[in-house]
């Protein structure tokens, strides 16, 4: 068997099967890549036995910490709700990891918004109660996502009622019982104050961390930017989100409200953007909050849509260059596949 240094010890708690295969005799790649990060980049294949289309995140080895994926796979592999991306099959050759995943071809959540050709609150309160019913089932599970933001919130097809999912587990944590995370990870415009105060080596955080990002994925959603604007530079966004943490500077920048959002909206953010997590929403009291049971709010965020035009032309110039592949990198060599046992 092909000697792999990564995954191969801690997969065999949960496999299957493990068998050397070529990556091409189980799906075939085709077009161009559908996104990428600073260690990944996503491509679409098809399988081979069925002929579904697939999501495939082609992991580069070199660029990540051992420890993350192997936590991010046996998460993935524990959960089984509807509005959190499913997991199919692990390959792993010499230079990548290879996760097999369901394609969504409803794209993310900010270009599905600028697709709109009508939102308004109400589809504001669906996507924010799916996504709270996928946090509020992790919580559950003991997992902590750690990255929540508009990027891994995915859309299976473009049909209005599709269905949503959380996805990217790369930073998820499987949380002990009554256990504080120091880790400092995140997206800068949607991290909590706690995950920012470990900045100081001491200070810790919980799952309420997530609540946060909720709050702030929510705030985008109806008023078209992050709730603390966004600097050029990581140092640049560490010291403004300090400052808001440390200035009490929360209710200013909230101002000035869009007046077509209820103020159940607004309430509901400032719960969950509470600065001290002991006194922030869980998540099943986000899900039972009144906002969320509201179903008359009807009036067009047109404005909204223009702010988010131009949050998303900011979020590009700042993205880093893809990573290089080529589909010869992991199709003609052999490596081997773990076949994934669902609990």
């Amino acid at each position: 068997m092909l000697k792999l240094d990564l995954i191969a010890e801690f997969a065999k708690q949960f496999v299957d099967s493990v068998k050397d295969v070529s990556f091409e005799s189980y799906y075939q790649i085709h077009g161009e890549p559908l996104g990428y990060g600073s260690t990944a980049t996503v491509i679409a294949a098809t399988s081979v036995k069925t002929g579904k289309e697939v999501a495939v995140k082609v992991i580069f080895k070199d660029l990540i910490v051992p420890e993350m994926v192997e936590q991010e796979i046996q998460i993935l592999r524990k959960l089984n709700h509807p509005n959190i991306i499913k997991l199919y099959d692990v390959f792993e050759t010499p230079t990548e990891i290879l996760l097999v995943m369901p394609l969504c071809r409803g794209n993310s959540l900010v270009p599905r918004l600028l697709n709109s050709h009508h939102f308004c609150e109400k589809d504001a309160i669906r996507y924010i109660r799916n996504l709270l019913e996928a946090v509020s089932y992790l919580h559950k599970q003991g997992v902590v996502h750690r990255d929540i933001k508009p990027e891994n919130i995915l859309f299976e097809d473009d049909s209005p009622e599709s269905p949503m999912y959380l996805a990217d587990f790369g930073f998820s944590k499987q949380q002990t019982q009554n256990a504080l995370m120091k880790t400092m990870v995140g997206t800068w415009a949607f991290v909590s104050p706690d995950v920012i105060g470990t900045l100081d080596g001491v200070s810790k955080y919980t799952s309420k961390t997530d609540i946060w990002s909720v709050g702030a994925i929510t705030y985008l959603m109806l008023f078209g930017e992050p709730p603390f604007k966004r600097a050029l530079s990581n140092e640049q966004m560490t010291e403004e989100i300090i400052n808001l943490l440390y200035n009490d500077q929360m209710n200013k920048n909230m101002q000035p409200m869009n007046k077509l959002v209820s103020d159940h909206a607004k309430d509901f953010i400032m719960k969950c953007l509470e600065p001290n997590p002991a006194y922030r929403l869980s998540a099943d009291e986000a899900l039972n909050h009144p906002w969320l049971k509201l179903t008359a709010l009807t009036n067009q965020l047109s404005q909204t849509i223009a702010n988010l035009k131009k949050f998303s032309n900011q979020v590009q110039t700042q993205r880093a260059p893809p990573q290089q592949f080529s589909k010869s990198i992991y199709l003609k060599k052999h490596c081997t596949l773990y076949r994934i046992s669902m609990d």
